[in-house]
């Protein structure tokens, strides 16, 4: 029997540590076209490309599948359908020689994949229905509007989905799809009665051994907008894998540390995830690059336009009536200093990673008026990559009253426009299509938002071709149960950025030996966290106990 080279079939996996075995040929797969009710013409090519350019496959497109015979057939290990006949009652007249090479094909010991409609085909044909793991039922199966939604694994262990993390996609999700009791269902979302759902988890992925072979049918993608999903590409080449050879080999997972007096960066195969940089010619501590595996940087560090904003970071306005924020284009360095000593730092080899700073604000030389303990505790990387940042802050004025304060907004003695900002900070790189969600539900934004209370805020849009985001959430043992948040998305001028800015609509005064305690979840993730998803997170998040 021959065996088969899958060069990057799955992305990292938190359970996955070892380097995939060597094969010698890559898969031959057979991608079904030519006809569907969806845009075949741009889907067809994403689909080729996730297989071959980002995969390591070799595809054969066949826009006619009724001409297929068993000869022809003989040199693919899978066959992936990207065709249907909805609709085109002529199309169901396949030839014996095609239909009886198909199910053989795949009875025989080979596999079979649909995507999205790819299956709803051959109403009529029972072992077509069997092998393609479908009995669609055309009075009650269908979908309702396309919108964002969280798919999750469903438990049952499984090679395509080990090691799956929930991630939030925009696609149509399809609803009362009947799945055979002999097939088993891999991943599921629910579907949102205000988009014409159920209410109800719906399957998303299930498979099914046929025969001596292997058949999947994965219900996302239905345009090359959901195709592009980083978590799309990888279930689908572990899909095909799996139906190809009844295995998905694990990819790589080199985790690699990377330790100075002016950093610490997680390498994932060689690429950053993150960095932390702390070096004496830091203005402040911040995070950058942050990044997806095989992914591009989210962060922008000292844009042009604000050389004082670093990517990911914290810094106060005005202690005291002194301007800690910006920075000085002449010497580069603010009126007041912030100002750390060496962090300490607890690195596994997991990827997880705690780091301690003890941080002083100083007006004047050598005489802190504040003083702050931070400490961020740093997830592993899940299988996408992402990773997760608790941030916990103690802030404790140290001397004399400390007065935390803003530009004044709009409204208040010399107010302006785009007043009130202080706090965590995150600036992203170069974005289009940035949306913007809260715990509550989407946040316009066709004008900066400033006055907007939330718990929990997502920023997220595409970034070189990626769908990425970044969400922040107030985590419980906070000062305030929710926050003012100052978000901005200027696609012109390629400004993006938001922050929970919790001294907007009045400064703070912590008076001698008072603390003031922030806590902060950071989740770095691919595609779009809705409102619905938010709330899931902030579920998790607080039925833990919070890291103090």
């Amino acid at each position: 029997m021959r065996v088969h080279t899958i060069s990057i079939w799955s992305l990292a996996l938190v359970v996955v540590c070892l380097v995939a075995p060597a094969f010698a040929d890559p898969l031959q797969v057979l991608l079904l076209s030519g006809q569907n009710n969806h845009e075949w013409r741009e889907t067809t090519p994403k689909l080729r490309e996730i297989l071959e350019k980002e995969g390591g496959a070799e595809v054969a497109v066949l826009d006619k599948p009724e001409t297929m015979t068993a000869e022809y057939l003989a040199g693919f290990d899978v066959i992936l359908s990207n065709w249907n006949n909805w609709g085109d009652a002529a199309a169901t007249g396949w030839p014996e020689a095609a239909r009886s090479a198909l199910i053989e094909f795949v009875a025989g010991g080979k596999g079979f994949v649909s995507v999205h409609a790819g299956s709803s085909s051959f109403y009529d044909w029972a072992d077509y229905q069997k092998m393609a793991i479908t009995a669609w039922d055309l009075q009650n199966t269908g979908h309702g509007k396309q919108h964002h939604f969280t798919v999750k694994s469903s438990g049952v262990a499984h090679p395509i989905t080990e090691g799956m993390a929930d991630f939030t996609t925009f696609d149509e999700l399809w609803h009362k799809v009947p799945v055979p009791p002999e097939a088993q269902v891999l991943a599921t979302a629910w579907s949102d009665p205000e988009f014409r759902g159920t209410g109800n988890e719906e399957p998303i992925l299930f498979s099914r051994d046929f025969g001596k072979g292997r058949s999947v049918n994965f219900l996302l993608g239905h345009h090359v907008r959901a195709m592009s999903h980083p978590a799309f590409a990888t279930l689908l080449r572990r899909a095909v894998a799996w139906a190809a050879t009844g295995s998905v080999p694990p990819a790589p997972r080199n985790l690699e540390w990377t330790q100075t007096g002016e950093a610490l960066a997680l390498k994932l195969n060689g690429a950053t995830l993150w960095q932390l940089n702390f070096g004496k010619d830091a203005r402040k501590p911040y995070f950058h690059p942050l990044a997806l595996a095989e992914g591009p940087a989210l962060t922008w560090e000292a844009p042009p336009d604000h050389p004082w904003h670093h990517a990911l970071w914290f810094s106060w306005k005005f202690i005291n009536g002194v301007n800690f924020w910006e920075e000085s284009r002449e010497t580069g360095l603010p009126d007041g200093r912030t100002l750390w000593d060496a962090p300490v730092i607890d690195t596994q080899a997991d990827g997880s990673a705690v780091v301690q700073f003890n941080l002083r604000y100083e007006i004047d030389p050598g005489k802190p008026v504040l003083a702050e303990s931070r400490t961020l505790h740093l997830s592993p990387p899940d299988w996408m990559g992402a990773c997760t940042i608790d941030w916990d802050a103690t802030f404790k004025a140290l001397n004399a009253d400390v007065v935390l304060d803003r530009t004044p907004i709009e409204g208040e003695p010399e107010g302006k426009s785009w007043g009130g900002y202080a706090g965590l900070s995150m600036r992203f790189s170069l974005m289009i299509d940035a949306e913007v969600n809260s715990e509550a539900g989407p946040v316009a934004l066709d004008a900066p938002q400033a006055n907007l209370d939330a718990r929990a805020l997502d920023f997220s849009g595409v970034i070189d071709g990626h769908p990425v985001g970044l969400a922040m959430l107030l985590r419980e043992g906070s000062n305030a149960p929710s926050s003012p948040w100052y978000v901005i998305a200027q696609p012109d001028n390629n400004f993006h950025y938001f922050s929970p800015a919790l001294l907007y609509r009045a400064p703070r005064t912590l008076k001698v030996g008072e603390t003031l305690a922030l806590h902060y979840r950071i989740v770095v993730h691919p595609g779009v966290w809705n409102s619905h998803r938010l709330r899931q997170e902030m579920a998790v998040m607080n039925a833990a106990q919070p890291k103090q």
